[in-house]
């Protein structure tokens, strides 16, 4: 008997779990140490508490209702958030077993597991999935899921609601010029600028880069739409002072209106906004236009631009310009990520995250990518010749080449057969967004590129939330960190645990994990001490025009001569 009593004693002691007992009133009879460990409580202390004393006072209803279930004999299980001795907080999953002796309960057996981490990670995961990582703004998705349920509501209540689309149209082009905290304070700004013109009831969001959303779900009198309309604009009167420098934006304003009754469905009424926003930049007088049916068939600045583009491919105005991409521990390039750019005769230089969307969207991507292809390949085939023999060229793919399917890989195959390059110094980049669009159709030609020798990267990644449990099934090679958990890394701690969990996913996975938007030497020792493969920004080099390449490959391999 007193052998058993000691196993049941050192299982006691030894549980992983804390273990603990209280009486029918809920005062604490004896406790192991992984319940000191967890609590902060030394054993003596509990004698003198009840679980009152421990549970957060939000949580000491809940508490009560479980521990008189289980004085009356039932089991229990739940979570439960409590305080420890040195005041910080913690989660634990509870267990509470009703100790039976002669058929009555005479005791209740407690066991409790931490688990404020798994918590802490669902929390951030979420937070990835549905709030933009620069603005913390709500994200496309959850400002449609808030749209859905608010256009139900006004169903019911029989009111209209309005949906407007702000596009900054030179957001894109001035973030790319700043500096990470530069970039931060402007998105601030203008947030801050636009929340002063907003009531309380409304809701905004970010979009697309150059995109904020707002939802105003109460109803607004004959001609107040208009003057918001105008007010929300007025943000735009004078610049923003960022670091002591004046930027000037410009925003146009698109409207849509949904009766609650008419059918529209949020993601309808959102790209209804959307539509009118991007119209009312050319032909109309004004910045702001609530949505017309017209405007579907009249898009006069979609097919002027999709021209250009056509006739930009044949005139030479497009270039590439490479950005490295260098190993955390050497600092010696390993990619060189190609950049498509235009300058346009009359429009001057046109930003990609402006032309790219509507390539997609017209088809006209196709030729532009192929060009891509041939150009970036051809060049990685000189910096081989060169000496540079495992020097990979890193290409961004859009969806619409991807959906080629088969007559993607054989425009691959041609590049390659006609440049030279063997296919391991071509690595192909494809988004998050990208990847769970479409999944069966993308799979099968990312397996069939895989079988060429390509290698693939997922850039961006981290900004959705599908592809974590999706990321097994694809053949991807790289996974390339977007540059949002980098900016300001050595002060956020969030983004550090975000960075630390990617990295170790693409160790555990056998990818090379690389970080985008590398500023500075702070940003670029955490990443090392993270274990983080390569590194890409402006610390280590702009994006070069090809011409700039040799040299600069030269100098960080002084070995290598160019022809």
């Amino acid at each position: 008997m007193d052998r058993a009593q000691s196993r049941l004693q050192a299982i006691w002691e030894r549980s992983g779990y804390a273990v603990y007992e209280m009486d029918l009133h809920g005062f604490y009879l004896d406790a192991n140490k992984k319940t000191e460990e967890i609590t902060g409580y030394a054993r003596h202390e509990f004698e003198e508490l009840s679980f009152h004393a421990v549970v957060l006072v939000d949580e000491i209803n809940k508490t009560k209702h479980h521990f008189r279930l289980a004085a009356h004999g039932e089991t229990q299980h739940y979570e439960v958030d409590i305080v420890k001795k040195d005041g910080t907080a913690a989660t634990l999953h509870v267990s509470n077993f009703p100790l039976i002796e002669n058929d009555r309960v005479v005791r209740v057996i407690g066991m409790a597991i931490d688990i404020t981490g798994k918590k802490q990670e669902t929390a951030r995961m979420h937070r990835m999935a549905f709030y933009d990582a620069i603005t913390n703004l709500p994200n496309e998705a959850l400002f449609l899921d808030r749209l859905e349920q608010t256009i139900q509501q006004s169903r019911y209540e029989e009111r209209k609601l309005h949906v407007l689309c702000l596009h900054i149209d030179q957001l894109s082009d001035q973030t790319e010029t700043l500096g990470t905290p530069d970039e931060y304070e402007l998105f601030q700004a203008v947030i801050n600028r636009l929340m002063t013109h907003l009531r309380p009831e409304d809701s905004m969001a970010r979009g697309a880069k150059d995109q904020f959303f707002c939802l105003l779900p109460a109803v607004l009198e004959a001609g107040e739409m208009e003057y918001t309309a105008e007010d929300i604009l007025s943000i735009f009167d004078h610049s923003f002072l960022v670091s002591g420098t004046s930027v000037r934006l410009k925003g146009r304003l698109g409207i849509a209106v949904s009766s609650g009754t008419d059918g529209t469905t949020a993601g309808e009424l959102l790209e209804q906004a959307r539509t009118a926003a991007q119209t009312c930049e050319f032909g109309y007088e004004k910045a702001w236009q609530y949505y017309e049916t017209k405007m579907e068939e009249t898009r006069y600045w979609k097919r002027q631009l999709g021209y250009h583009i056509t006739t930009g491919l044949t005139k030479n105005e497009f270039y590439l310009e490479y950005q490295p991409i260098v190993e955390a521990a050497s600092g010696r390039p390993l990619l060189m990520e190609a950049l498509i750019r235009w300058e346009h005769p009359t429009l001057g230089r046109v930003s990609p995250g402006r032309f790219i969307p509507l390539a997609e969207e017209l088809g006209s991507i196709v030729a532009l990518g192929r060009w891509v292809l041939m150009e970036s390949c051809s060049m990685a085939a000189s910096w081989k010749e060169a000496g540079h023999q495992n020097l990979i060229v890193s290409v961004n793919v859009s969806v619409k080449q991807l959906l080629e399917g088969k007559a993607f890989v054989q425009t691959v195959k041609e590049v390659l057969e006609e440049t030279g390059l063997p296919p391991s110094l071509l690595e192909l980049e494809i988004t998050e967004t990208v990847l769970m669009s479409k999944e069966g159709d993308i799979k099968k030609t990312l397996e069939q590129l895989e079988k060429l020798g390509v290698r693939l990267a997922i850039d961006d990644f981290g900004t959705g939330y599908s592809s974590l449990t999706h990321l097994n099934t694809f053949p991807v090679h790289t996974l390339k960190i977007d540059k949002s958990f980098i900016q300001n890394l050595p002060h956020q701690e969030n983004n550090k645990a975000i960075v630390s969990s990617l990295v170790t996913l693409a160790g555990q996975l056998d990818l090379r994990s690389i970080a985008e938007g590398v500023e500075t030497a702070e940003e670029a020792a955490v990443l090392k001490e993270k274990q983080c493969q390569g590194l890409q920004g402006y610390y280590f080099s702009r994006p070069l025009p090809a011409f700039e390449v040799p040299a600069y490959l030269q100098r960080m391999n002084p070995g290598t001569t160019f022809p």
